[in-house]
């Protein structure tokens, strides 16, 4: 999580990760290793708190340990079937491993278990782009936007642009000129 979706989620918000926003290991100010230590307590005095589970695996995500991250949000998952946070925070993961259609598919499953969440439809958006299909990013894209305008629309300009690069490093020069001039 320590790439470009990660500093996009970081914009989102600081919310805490029981109202399904960003929890407090997600947030720049934090030193990584302390907030590990803090939730590795909590886990011992209560190891079926799947919140401490994601803010833990977020905190490994945030110095690059993806495999540490991604077992603790399968435990978090394990605990809670529906916590949509723990598959998005897992999707964020993958997607920094290049794990790509394993990220799409927490993404859906956020999208299932949470069908008015704009930011899946973005990132699942990023990942389809990541994967030239392009069809699909679109419309993740529009039904992000219109979930939520201006979530979505104060990130359109960075889709174009990685759409334009893209296209560029595909050959596809009179596209991705096309995409830049938008």
């Amino acid at each position: 999580m320590v790439n470009f979706i990660k500093n996009l989620f970081r914009a989102a918000g600081n919310r805490s990760a029981a109202s399904g926003g960003t929890p407090p290991a997600e947030q720049q100010s934090v030193d990584h290793d302390r907030a590990i230590s803090d939730y590795t307590r909590a886990i011992v005095l209560n190891p079926g708190d799947a919140i401490a589970y994601v803010n833990r695996g977020i905190a490994y995500g945030n110095k690059g340990e993806f495999d540490r991250a991604i077992a603790d949000f399968n435990q978090a998952i394990a605990l809670n079937l529906d916590y949509a946070a723990a598959y998005r925070y897992r999707g964020l993961a993958y997607g920094d491993k290049g794990e790509l259609d394993r990220a799409i598919a927490d993404f859906s499953q956020v999208i299932v278990l949470n069908p008015d969440y704009a930011a899946a439809y973005f990132y699942r958006s990023l990942t389809y782009q990541k994967l030239g299909n392009e069809t699909q990013a679109d419309a993740d894209l529009k039904r992000a936007t219109e979930l939520d305008p201006n979530y979505a629309a104060a990130y359109s300009g960075r889709i174009t642009a990685i759409r334009g690069i893209v296209r560029g490093q595909r050959g596809n020069l009179d596209q991705a000129i096309a995409e830049f001039d938008q």
